[in-house]
């Protein structure tokens, strides 16, 4: 009998696949919007192409070879005219980006603040445990309300989401005489609508 070395887990690391990760591991691109052909066969490229993994008891799966009963099945991938936001982390983005600077890109909360909040994370006592937890949550409470970042000075503008691919800064028209505008009255209207959305 042998001896066996215990081995331990450090840790497990979950995380989203990239782009390029995404078509590395696909195995076949999504092109076509039908499924079956006239003859009842999958259309390669289609959302049952061969490549996927068979539902079939007698096929074999293009990729791996196997029946139905032994193919794990794969994925494919589609490749979308634009980027959109994954809506998983939509929440997350519009925190960061409230919280960040589109200028600098540091925290929009002053450098004083952060100190005394890594005093509080730095205690070991069982009291500060719950205040530890907090401290995300109060310093992206903290960034969201200032109207200009502490480090740079840029005035920072409110985000809106355009679904479903950008966040867009909200600013505002000022200072503007808009009697010695060129522009027709219902133009000007319609255009002061669309800046200030």
């Amino acid at each position: 009998m042998s001896i066996q070395a215990i081995k331990a887990i450090d840790g497990i690391r979950f995380s989203v696949w990239s782009p390029t990760e995404v078509r590395k591991y696909s195995v076949a691109e999504i092109t076509a919007p039908e499924t079956y052909d006239e003859d009842g066969m999958p259309v390669q490229g289609g959302l049952m192409d061969g490549r996927l993994g068979t539902l079939e008891p007698g096929q074999k799966c293009l990729t791996c070879g196997n029946t139905a009963a032994r193919c794990p099945g794969h994925f494919g991938h589609i490749e979308l005219a634009e980027p959109i936001l994954h809506i998983a982390f939509i929440d997350n983005i519009y925190k960061l980006l409230q919280s960040t600077c589109r200028s600098c890109a540091r925290l929009k909360v002053p450098q004083e603040d952060l100190n005394a909040f890594q005093k509080i994370k730095d205690k070991h006592a069982a009291y500060t445990v719950v205040s530890q937890k907090r401290i995300p949550e109060q310093i992206i409470e903290k960034a969201k309300k200032a109207k200009e970042c502490p480090h740079c000075g840029k005035t920072q503008y409110e985000l809106v989401f355009t679904k479903p691919t950008i966040f867009v800064e909200k600013q505002k028209l000022v200072n503007i005489d808009y009697c010695q505008l060129p522009l027709e009255k219902d133009l000007l209207k319609l255009l002061m609508m669309i800046c200030l959305c």
